[in-house]
């Protein structure tokens, strides 16, 4: 028979191996991703811009369990909505949020105010940070929208 001794050790050893663990353990975004036709539908807007700043992590409530990152862009094209040449967006900071990099190139549907984007929401990686371009582009986007539109100027 094991000593209490050993039995808690061994159950200290368990909850710090989970604790390293955490990050790894989380589930992957797991809903049912709509239709670009459906995700170009509900977006307010839609636009290409480059990150130029990401925000920290911040609960709204303490019950939320991961919270959001703003992430602020330079906007670039416009192909549905106004947008000035920056933008804020909302991103969950979980598995569904949008993982960016400063640099990078992204194309966002987003709605909301404030606006919210996130994988679910038809967010695509254009360009990483050094300048390599990524399988996804504008143009089916463009075959829907047109060419678009720069920037509105404040």
């Amino acid at each position: 028979m094991r000593s209490p001794a050993g039995f808690m050790r061994l159950l200290a050893g368990a909850v710090a191996l989970a604790l390293t663990l955490w990050p790894q353990l989380a589930p992957a975004c797991s809903v049912v991703f709509p239709s670009e036709e459906e995700a170009v539908r509900r977006a307010e807007v839609i636009f290409a811009g480059v990150v130029v700043r990401l925000g920290p992590a911040v609960k709204e409530t303490p019950e939320d369990l991961f919270g959001y990152r703003e992430i602020e862009f330079s906007v670039e094209r416009v192909w549905k909505g106004t947008m000035g040449g920056t933008a804020r967006v909302r991103t969950g900071h979980d598995s569904c949020g949008l993982r960016v990099w400063p640099g990078e190139k992204w194309l966002i549907l987003a709605a909301g105010q404030p606006l919210r984007a996130d994988l679910v929401s038809g967010g695509a990686l254009l360009r990483l940070s050094d300048g390599r371009r990524t399988e996804h582009t504008t143009a089916s986007i463009e075959k829907r929208l047109g060419k678009g539109t720069p920037p509105a100027v404040p």
